[in-house]
């Protein structure tokens, strides 16, 4: 299973590392370029941001791979801890704040003020690469000056357990494609984005931390991505959350 797993994680990178490969050769290209039009300093900074935007989806694809071997090697266990939900986001926050301003996307925090009081369970950098993932998939699926939102709220189903959303203001994912998300972490073939890797790397990681990850919604309104986590009240007094988690990890 292991090895199945394996191989079919390196086809998805071979297959998503073409696109930010071939941007980077275009790129190139069009720089070399000698005519007015591209020379101009305009069309410049449009193509020195898509250089940029394509190192930093292959470098996230890379670093992506090394924390999912991480996850699959007995000797180097996740490292999990209980965390305050809010410290958790406004560290993410901060992070991703600095993506969306380099890609010239507005950016917004959305906390509900019931989480003030929640704690969740798991290994920090991880769940970091998983709130940066979506955030970078946004950008990828958005235009300039579009809106990125990171909020956390309880979960409405379930009091024990915290939603952490990643929402963009993009135009969505088309109804007969959404499935093809998820389908052994595929990707809608014909988007100009791929993102195959980073959606297996954010499922991978919900199951590890006895988590859900779910497309919300998508549609003109735009597009949310949710981890819904099991969570504990600073006390710890809530049934099923991460306190009892914790226990079920040793």
């Amino acid at each position: 299973k292991l090895e199945a797993f394996k191989d079919g994680l390196a086809d998805m990178l071979v297959h998503d590392l073409k696109h930010p490969l071939t941007v980077l050769n275009a790129v190139l290209t069009m720089l070399s370029e000698t005519g007015d039009e591209a020379s101009s300093p305009d069309k410049r900074d449009r193509l020195v941001e898509m250089a940029k935007s394509s190192i930093h989806r292959g470098n996230s694809m890379i670093e992506d791979l090394l924390q999912l071997a991480r996850i699959n090697h007995m000797e180097l266990p996740m490292q999990k801890a209980r965390l305050p939900l809010v410290s958790f986001i406004e560290e993410c926050a901060k992070e991703n704040a600095v993506v969306a301003a380099q890609f010239r996307r507005r950016w917004t925090v959305k906390v509900e003020a019931r989480t003030e009081s929640r704690w969740i369970y798991g290994d920090r950098a991880l769940l970091k690469r998983l709130v940066g993932n979506l955030v970078l998939n946004a950008v990828d699926h958005t235009p300039p000056e579009a809106g990125i939102t990171l909020g956390a709220r309880v979960c409405g189903r379930d009091p024990s357990k915290v939603e952490i959303l990643v929402h963009d203001d993009g135009p969505g994912i088309p109804s007969n494609r959404r499935d093809a998300l998820f389908r052994k972490f595929g990707t809608f073939a014909e988007s100009a984005k791929n993102v195959g890797l980073g959606l297996a790397f954010c499922k991978i990681v919900a199951e590890e931390h006895s988590a859900r990850f779910d497309l919300l919604e998508s549609g003109d309104a735009g597009t949310t991505f949710a981890l819904t986590l099991p969570a504990s009240s600073e006390l710890g007094g809530d049934e099923g959350a991460a306190d009892a988690e914790a226990a079920a990890h040793g």
